[in-house]
């Protein structure tokens, strides 16, 4: 992810500095001073092993902001993933990246349990010119949250949830809060 947003920096002409920093460190780097706004975005804070874990990265986050600042949070709508249960997904169109195309493949364990860890497998088979296919992938955890949950979870940190996206409809949404003085 962070090569990908120098990539897209550079192609936008924006400067962005890009690094990678583990939620509970970002309080003890010297940033210079609070930010404006702190984005979590990826579907990120669905990795975190559950509420507790969650409400810590989101109240390091709220303490990197000043008072009044923004942070945004997008995720995908895991009750939508949920009710879909343990599934094999295969794209429906091949993506291209760096010159090669290649079909991602989606596998899917749902536990019965909200609060037990999930897994999902992504594994992209890349095609080359001459026809032979190489395959990537990893093994993710993680621990969905409904919306409720996540805007509960911003109240904990200190935040104050001010607009969303969601719908029970919409597979991926976001949820701005503020923090508060």
């Amino acid at each position: 992810m962070i090569e990908r947003t120098r990539i897209l920096a550079d192609e936008h002409r924006a400067t962005v500095t890009a690094q990678v920093c583990a939620w509970e460190e970002l309080a003890d780097r010297d940033w210079g001073g609070p930010f404006d706004a702190v984005f979590c975005v990826g579907n990120s804070l669905a990795h975190a092993p559950g509420e507790d874990a969650r409400r810590r990265a989101l109240t390091t986050m709220a303490a990197v902001v000043r008072t009044g600042g923004t942070v945004v949070v997008t995720s995908r709508n895991w009750k939508q993933v949920r009710t879909a249960g343990s599934r094999l997904e295969v794209a429906q169109q091949l993506v291209p990246r760096d010159g090669v195309q290649g079909l991602p493949i989606y596998a899917w364990s749902i536990p019965e349990d909200w609060d037990e860890p999930h897994h999902f497998d992504v594994a992209v088979a890349l095609l080359a010119a001459d026809g032979t296919v190489t395959t990537h992938g990893e093994r993710m955890a993680f621990w969905p949250f409904d919306h409720e949950a996540l805007r509960a979870d911003l109240r904990a940190a200190g935040l104050t949830p001010t607009a969303t996206t969601y719908g029970d409809d919409v597979p991926r949404y976001a949820v701005v809060a503020r923090r508060a003085a």
